[in-house]
């Protein structure tokens, strides 16, 4: 967060330099360019879509729930007599039938109402992670655009000393020529220029490189991306002023602690929902029933029949899963606090240390 404050402090730093020609991409272009190209911001926004549906999931548990069913069969029924001495009985072949309608609504389900608020943390969580996922597009942006800058200035400089040495080497040949010179001065006079042609050489490499990391960004070419007037620069826009308000601002919404908070919450009603196993639950039933010739006794004959009722789960025995899914569920509410507790010291130091 540090980073991102001081490093898009940049942009009106670097726009107040800036030569625009018509084509070109100042930081905050390309920035916007990055959040629709930048496949990791992409898939992190794919990623908090999936965690907030993960809430009308849960939700549905806890909503009306009707369902319909049907079945018709062909079927031949032979009876016999096993205690009286009567002949077998075939009925011959017939059709049988039934359907059912349903409905269930939830009354009292404390392991579903304790999935929601679950989900709904999570959902949350998924949201802040998705603020510091746009905080880390915006430094790569903002990094690899003043890397392009720097690395166009190292290959600059490196052909202005390029040229320095070949200057420097036709003066040495000279200087022997008229014998005031030495041999040994243009040796090392082509040594210098060689070297100099090779940190060139390593410049254009970390140009192209530059280059490359930016356009994978952003989408954008490097050569879109303006010069800079160092003369127009104003340093005064790079000064952070309240730097101890900036700071605790920075530790109150920080993206990652606020993403644990809402971990640290679903992993408690995660335990909940768990603990919720030993609770009852009670629905409200309704069904329409039909059947024709539906079993052996019933051949010939056909119903209907409709109910209203409340059903009641109680568990009894589950052989101990559910003390061993809340222990479980305990240690991993644990894990999330402790990871909370070390993310905010280490805030705290960053923020120490900046100051």
């Amino acid at each position: 967060m540090e980073r991102l404050i001081s490093r898009l402090g940049l942009i009106a730093f670097l726009s107040a330099a800036t030569a625009m020609p018509a084509v070109a991409v100042d930081l905050k272009s390309a920035y916007l360019a990055a959040l629709s190209y930048d496949a990791e911001l992409l898939a992190a926004k794919a990623a908090l879509k999936e965690s907030e549906e993960g809430v009308p999931v849960a939700r549905a548990a806890l909503l009306p729930q009707m369902g319909y069913s049907t079945q018709k069969n062909k079927a031949e029924t032979t009876t016999s007599f096993l205690n009286r001495p009567l002949p077998d009985v075939d009925s011959g072949r017939y059709d049988s039938a039934s359907s059912v309608l349903s409905f269930r609504q939830a009354l009292f389900r404390k392991s579903a109402w304790d999935a929601l608020q679950g989900a709904k943390a999570l959902a949350g969580a998924a949201e802040e992670d998705f603020a510091k996922d746009i905080q880390d597009a915006g430094l790569r942006v903002v990094s690899s655009y003043l890397e392009v800058l720097s690395a166009r200035e190292a290959v600059t400089l490196a052909q202005n000393q390029t040229r320095a040495m070949d200057a420097w080497l036709t003066l040495a040949e000279k200087s022997f020529k008229t014998g005031r010179g030495t041999r040994t001065d243009i040796e090392d006079a082509k040594s210098r220029r060689d070297l100099s042609k090779a940190k060139e050489t390593e410049a254009n490499i970390l140009l192209f490189t530059a280059a490359r990391n930016f356009e994978l960004v952003s989408g954008v070419s490097d050569e879109k991306i303006p010069d800079t007037n160092p003369r127009l620069l104003k340093a005064e826009l790079m000064l952070v002023k309240n730097k101890d308000q900036w700071l605790q601002r920075i530790e109150d919404s920080s993206p990652e602690i606020q993403s644990l908070r809402k971990q640290l919450e679903a992993a408690q009603a995660g335990v909940a929902q768990v603990q919720g196993g030993h609770f009852p639950t009670v629905d409200l039933v309704a069904a329409r029933q039909y059947g024709k010739s539906e079993t052996n006794t019933t051949v010939g004959t056909a119903y209907t029949t409709d109910y209203v009722g409340v059903l009641v789960n109680i568990p009894i025995l589950s052989g101990g899963g559910v003390m061993a899914q809340t222990r479980q569920a305990l240690a991993r509410e644990e894990r999330v606090r402790q990871v909370l507790e070390s993310t905010r010291r280490k805030t705290s130091l960053k923020r120490t240390d900046s100051i």
